[in-house]
């Protein structure tokens, strides 16, 4: 194994020039008063803060709890249920027809423990129901349906657990919030909210083909994050996690492990602005690719309006990654090598609310991409460029103080290199319905 302390020199430059410009962003932060009362003016000091996203990652104070709280006693139950029907039609010579319901379900509890807050935190899916080949979605990559070929133009269903997780703050005496997350299963400190959790694209039933790049590592098998908020609006993590991608069996656990690494740092300005910085080391993410490490970098910024008769999240990001080359012994005095890769993504989403019924959404992203091809194909480790743009519609026909329905539709289309035309044709597209039901 060759160029890991290259890598490591490089996160931990990018980290320092993070840390070093925090100072001065934070002294610009405004205080948006909070109240997470039962009622006005009452306190509740277990009650979660209205950034807290997926794993540990902020998102803005106004973009809103996707949970419903309510008591049991000395706990506070929050819980969240997710289920799309989905019809699918990609087309093109890749392309693949199917009827899928993504899903996903969410428990949390809450309480005030040792002077601070402690949260049990679950989340599990069903996804494992739609196959080990997961959806169809051109232009995605990554993780495998059998463990000896990988996955392309199909998005691999979630594992039943998603999360299984304990946190916990507190608040010091200095005026400054230490904080510890321990998962199984869990998100550690690594890129922005995951896909799920966005409320810029929450409508959408599908992933990004970005996702690799920016929030794959929401479901990895052994977290640990450490948190220091020395000001409300700043905080700075680091994590200890498993580098490798969950494997094929999807209703099994795995066992934990910590051999990658993470920094990141959060800041809230306003209470309309969420940025996110932050690199990791993982350690042989990709079975295909056994010895390459991975180095990645994310930045992004969400962004949260709400008016009188409308509403709009935004979010934006961008990502590099880059993998180590490595010498893989095959006997007879031969090694296979396999070139280091870098790579770059992009992605923009935004949903625009009118009134309490009709949403509009956009999803725009560009990467280059490679492990388009069979692992034994001469194109496997090429990468190209491909962006893939989505325009969507979702109209509420339920809205119930538990129970939500949108039913909407979504178009999109894929831009590839030339290279590639042979494969995917001149113009492939997809399009999408959706039935989604959200409980509370």
């Amino acid at each position: 194994m060759i160029a890991r302390r290259p890598a490591r020199l490089f996160l931990f430059s990018f980290l320092s020039l993070v840390l070093c410009a925090a100072p001065a962003a934070t002294a610009r932060a405004q205080h948006a008063p909070q109240d997470h009362g039962d009622h006005p003016g009452e306190p509740c000091p277990a009650c979660p803060p209205p950034r807290e996203s997926s794993g540990t990652s902020w998102q803005p104070d106004l973009a809103g709890s996707s949970h419903h709280w309510r008591r049991a006693g000395s706990w506070l139950l929050g819980t969240h249920l997710q289920v799309a029907a989905t019809a699918i039609d990609e087309r093109g010579p890749r392309g693949d027809r199917a009827v899928v319901a993504p899903n996903h379900g969410m428990l949390t509890l809450r309480r005030s423990a040792g002077g601070g807050t402690l949260a049990i935190r679950t989340m599990f899916s069903l996804d494992p129901l739609m196959g080990a080949r997961g959806y169809p979605l051109l232009g995605q990559s990554g993780e495998t349906a059998d463990g000896i070929n990988p996955l392309f133009d199909r998005q691999h269903p979630h594992d039943l657990v998603m999360e299984l997780a304990a946190a916990w703050e507190r608040r010091l005496a200095s005026g400054a919030t230490a904080s510890v997350y321990v998962a199984a299963v869990g998100e550690p400190a690594l890129g922005p909210p995951a896909f799920m959790h966005r409320p810029s694209a929450r409508l959408l039933p599908t992933s990004p083909i970005t996702h690799h790049w920016f929030d794959s590592t929401h479901i990895t098998y052994g977290v640990v994050t450490v948190g220091l908020a020395p000001r409300e609006h700043l905080r700075f993590e680091g994590s200890v996690f498993n580098g490798r991608e969950p494997d094929q069996h999807r209703w099994g656990l795995e066992v934990p492990r910590f051999d990658s690494y993470s920094l990141r740092i959060s800041i809230n300005p306003t209470p309309s602005l969420a940025f996110q910085a932050s690199a990791g080391v993982l350690n042989e993410p990709e079975i295909f690719h056994e010895g390459a490490d991975v180095t990645r970098l994310t930045a992004s910024v969400m962004y949260a309006r709400r008016g009188t008769r409308w509403s709009f999240d935004g979010f934006a990001a961008v990502a590099h990654a880059t993998r180590t080359a490595i010498l893989t012994p095959l006997g007879n005095g031969f090694d296979y090598y396999v070139p280091g890769a870098t790579s770059p993504a992009a992605l923009v989403e935004g949903t625009l609310a009118l009134g309490s019924r009709h949403h509009f959404i956009v999803r725009a992203e560009a990467a280059r991409k490679g492990e388009l091809f069979p692992a034994d194909h001469a194109l496997h480790l090429e990468q190209f460029a491909m962006a893939r743009t989505t325009l969507a519609y979702a109209l509420r026909v339920l809205d119930l103080p538990n129970a939500r329905v949108h039913v909407g539709g979504a178009w999109s289309a894929l831009r590839t290199a030339t290279a590639l035309r042979a494969e995917y044709g001149n113009r492939p597209t997809g399009t999408l319905g959706f039935v989604q039901l959200e409980l509370h």
